[in-house]
């Protein structure tokens, strides 16, 4: 089954939100298309269960969830070029530049670069991360914290 992707009704988060003014896509879109694929030949086919939408269709695709998306190669060069260390204004502009018809904004390039932020420091939390990378580059460090808390306050 393939649905619009403003299908459903929006739920309320039980967090609290950052940003009061957000909106959500979601707006109950009935369009639905089902597929099928014959075993015997290969064939694919799909079928129109409800052609109807609800909303206006976008003009344009910036800021599309799909089509925003990094494909593995634009990954690779946000991964290389973080390794570099150039910045994340930088980066963004390289992949807009490689294609004129790119829809990638800087969130997306944002997205990934904390990806690849977590997957090198593993399941560690930054400040775990942080003592890590101190001890393995031999650095002598001190830290302080108030009172047998497990709050760091100061790192020498």
């Amino acid at each position: 089954m393939l649905f619009c992707e403003r299908s459903d009704e929006y739920k309320l988060s039980k967090k609290k939100l950052n940003r009061e003014d957000t909106e959500s896509k979601k707006c109950g879109c009935l369009f639905k298309l089902s597929d099928y694929v014959k075993k015997e030949t290969n064939e694919w086919w799909l079928s129109i269960l409800n052609e109807v939408h609800n909303h206006k269709m976008e003009k344009r695709l910036e800021g599309h969830l799909l089509v925003g998306q990094l494909i593995e190669k634009e990954k690779k060069v946000v991964d290389c070029l973080t390794k570099s260390l150039v910045q994340l204004k930088h980066i963004s502009m390289n992949l807009k530049n490689e294609g004129k018809d790119n829809l990638k904004n800087i969130k997306q390039v944002y997205n990934a670069l904390e990806k690849f932020k977590k997957s090198i420091r593993a399941e560690k939390s930054e400040m775990q991360h942080l003592f890590t990378c101190l001890e393995k580059h031999k650095y002598v460090y001190n830290c302080r914290s108030k009172c047998e808390s497990t709050i760091v306050h100061d790192i020498f």
